[in-house]
């Protein structure tokens, strides 16, 4: 991906400065499962409080780690909503246990989305789980 041009958010962040002055911190976290996460690292790259601050992390329930950290929003996927739901039994994986899909408001007010994606995992079938794209639209 860096080879096509693009930002690779690893540990790390970006800035974003808006039309209205105001500054968007977007840090992405490195995967908890097969990579080497590293929350400090994430957050290093944020230098001074910002308006809004949003974490990407591929598996939610690490997002409890960001909690206490001025982030108003995490963004994650990993567990496709469970991709099989029967009710009253959901499916779930690993670091996607407590955090399935939807909206989630955390402590300190920050809220975490977790989005159950278009595909399949090791479970090649979805069964009463919507696959999904979602936009957000932030006022700040």
């Amino acid at each position: 991906m860096t080879a096509s041009g693009y930002t690779v958010l690893k540990n790390n962040g970006t800035t974003l400065k808006l039309k209205n002055d105001k500054e968007v911190y977007i840090g992405g976290l490195d995967d908890s499962l097969l990579g080497n996460p590293s929350v400090d690292d994430t957050l290093s790259f944020r230098e001074k409080k910002y308006d809004y601050s949003i974490i990407l992390t591929h598996e939610p329930d690490v997002a409890d780690d960001f909690k206490g950290t001025n982030t108003q929003l995490v963004l994650a996927g990993h567990s496709h909503g469970g991709q099989i739901w029967i009710p009253f039994y959901q499916v779930t994986n690993t670091l996607a246990e407590k955090y399935v899909k939807g909206l989630y408001d955390l402590e300190d007010d920050m809220k975490l989305y977790v989005n159950t994606g278009l595909g399949t995992t090791s479970i090649h079938a979805r069964f009463g789980v919507i696959p999904e794209v979602t936009t957000f639209l932030i006022h700040i």
